[in-house]
């Protein structure tokens, strides 16, 4: 039997140990490895709520050093990647430049869907590498700072709308994401009005608002000086899907859409996209299925100039 760590006097519990900011916990039954940066956030809050999740252990590498894990051998250690990034966007002009992704970053990427890794999308990983059509269509959606051509017609520029209180529903209470919520709750969140591929994805949440353009700003007005306006921007009616899970070569696929700020209820799923069929799990595996839950810090605020 391993001994237990001993930190300041006090031993703690190998379930314990990934609670402690800072601490490597190696007896962590789930390795994730997070990919960050190309939108604010603030480091220290995110590290401190991925090191708060009992039996998982997180790896925070920030864009473009993260590029070097999408591959298979380098991405071995990790039973799962997190995408909660957003490059391919040069917000040095207005509009921004898009910046297209290596061709070899593409073929790795496409290499981990094959050999089965697992991903996770949260959020504004949705407008991850713009000019990267298929990484849409294996996340299931994508969200749009300037109109663009998606799946083979014009798009405008998407929407968003900050701090909404809204009411979620569970839509598939049976799958491992979202088993044990409860079929209705309520959370505080920015919203997106953005191409979401209804047709293409098993839907787990899907929220209560209107998913139309006076209910949105515009994302190009935003990265144009022009926070919060919808002028001029007819954008159709959208998806109100705000989660969802697909399956992609032999990669199980999730994106969640919440996670502009961390409220009561977020819930961040990590491991059910793992190498782990998402059915069948023993009882004593469940924490590859990790949640935060009852969070009440706010993950970021958003800055001058850019906050979609």
């Amino acid at each position: 039997m391993l001994p237990r760590p001993r930190l300041g006097g006090v031993t703690y519990s190998a379930s314990k140990i990934g609670a402690i900011v800072g601490i490597i916990n190696y007896h962590a039954p789930l390795n994730v490895l997070v990919s960050t940066k190309g939108h604010p956030y603030p480091r220290d809050a995110l590290s401190a709520l991925l090191d708060s999740m009992t039996g998982v252990a997180c790896t925070v590498v920030e864009q473009p050093a993260s590029q070097v894990f999408i591959n298979v051998e380098r991405a071995k250690p990790y039973d799962a990647l997190v995408f909660y990034d957003m490059p391919g966007i040069d917000f040095s002009t207005q509009p921004p430049g898009l910046v297209a992704p290596p061709p070899a970053l593409i073929n790795d990427f496409n290499a981990l869907l094959e050999a089965g890794v697992g991903m996770v999308f949260l959020h504004h990983a949705l407008a991850a590498w713009p000019l990267w059509e298929e990484l849409g269509n294996v996340i299931g959606g994508r969200f749009f700072y300037t109109p663009q051509i998606c799946n083979g017609r014009q798009v405008l520029d998407s929407g968003y709308r900050h701090d909404v209180d809204y009411t979620v529903s569970v839509v598939d209470a049976e799958h491992p994401v979202t088993r044990g919520l409860p079929s209705r709750f309520t959370l505080q969140d920015e919203l997106y009005l953005c191409e979401i591929f209804e047709a293409d994805v098993h839907p787990l949440l899907r929220c209560h608002h209107r998913f139309e353009a006076t209910e949105f700003y515009s994302a190009k007005h935003a990265v144009t000086g022009k926070m919060y306006c919808n002028d001029n921007w007819p954008h159709p009616a959208g998806s109100a899907l705000l989660g969802w899970t697909r399956q992609v070569a032999n990669a199980r696929i999730v994106y969640l859409q919440p996670w502009d700020t961390a409220t009561p209820w977020v819930t961040l799923i990590t491991g059910c996209c793992s190498r782990t069929r998402f059915t069948g799990l023993p009882a004593n595996h469940r924490p590859r299925t990790a949640r935060l839950v009852e969070v009440t810090s706010r993950v970021w605020q958003p800055g001058p100039g850019l906050g979609c």
